[in-house]
């Protein structure tokens, strides 16, 4: 019988903690041999430790959060331990892209009668992840704008103050591209950019390669946004690789799983790490 461990990040998400308490304790109820950690932990630095403590009991390790919280447990983990995905968090973008449906208690025992699958990540600068934005999400992120109404009105502020655009010159494996005005720089491994919003459709987990999307015209922007709430959509500039290396002309901020990076940088490199993480779902 699998051990699971059940990693609850208490920030994530609108959940008060007693709601999460509730949910934590039916869901280990279902998996039986359950360990719960986390809401006890006051800060990122504990939740860390705290991922990096129960991955090395347990065989499958739960976490049950948002995209950052995946983030953070990822990047804290040195063992080979199986990973699964509770949403609680806000936008969710692992939840849509897993095939995660109903309420949190179902979706728990998908896990349990679920399969183990090998995905790959994206790699930078040591850090692993499953989507990255250069530009306009990774300034609307530094202001912890998470909601979609919040995040929404961010959006809508920037465009209408005039968002500071930048040219980007962008390297994917022998191919060379050059974008001017650019808004957003997106690398994903997954075609949800949460809230269920498929913006790059071709995106996958287990292709061997990274999906790149460039998006500079605010028309383009919007309706494809809105689109993606709808259909399949690609809303700019799209190409896939298994390197990507971008230069921007001006500093801009980035983010990694909805994560703001804390500075600016003109030079980001990404690449692809195959079958990098178990996953049981």
């Amino acid at each position: 019988m699998a051990k699971y461990g059940l990693l609850v990040n208490p920030a994530a998400g609108r959940k008060s903690t007693a709601e999460k308490k509730k949910i934590t304790s039916h869901a280990a109820k279902i998996l039986g041999n359950c360990t719960t950690a986390g809401l006890e932990t006051k800060s990122a630095k504990e939740f860390r430790a705290c991922a990096a403590k129960l991955a090395k009991k347990v065989d499958v390790l739960i976490v049950a959060g948002g995209d950052g919280s995946f983030y953070e447990a990822v990047n804290s983990i040195d063992s080979d331990v199986a990973l699964a995905y509770l949403p609680l968090g806000t936008g969710n973008a692992l939840k849509y892209a897993l095939g995660l449906h109903g309420s949190e208690l179902n979706i728990i025992k998908q896990i349990k009668n679920g399969k183990e699958h090998r995905h790959d990540l994206i790699s930078y600068k040591n850090r692993k992840a499953v989507f990255a934005s250069i530009g306009l999400d990774g300034e609307i992120l530094q202001k912890k704008s998470y909601g979609l109404c919040s995040y929404a009105l961010r959006l809508f502020e920037h465009f209408v103050r005039g968002f500071s655009r930048t040219s980007a010159e962008i390297c994917i494996d022998d191919e060379k591209i050059t974008m001017q005005d650019t808004i957003s720089l997106i690398v994903t491994k997954i075609p949800y950019y949460g809230f269920g919003l498929k913006v790059v459709p071709k995106a996958s987990l287990n292709d061997g390669k990274l999906h790149f999307l460039a998006v500079n015209d605010n028309f383009s922007f919007w309706c494809g946004l809105t689109a993606s709430l709808f259909w399949k959509n690609t809303l700019g500039k799209y190409c896939s690789g298994k390197n990507i290396h971008i230069k921007t002309k001006n500093p801009c901020h980035a983010h990694l799983n909805g994560i703001p990076l804390q500075e600016k940088s003109t030079e980001f490199r990404f690449t692809i790490k195959e079958n990098a993480i178990r996953m049981v779902y």
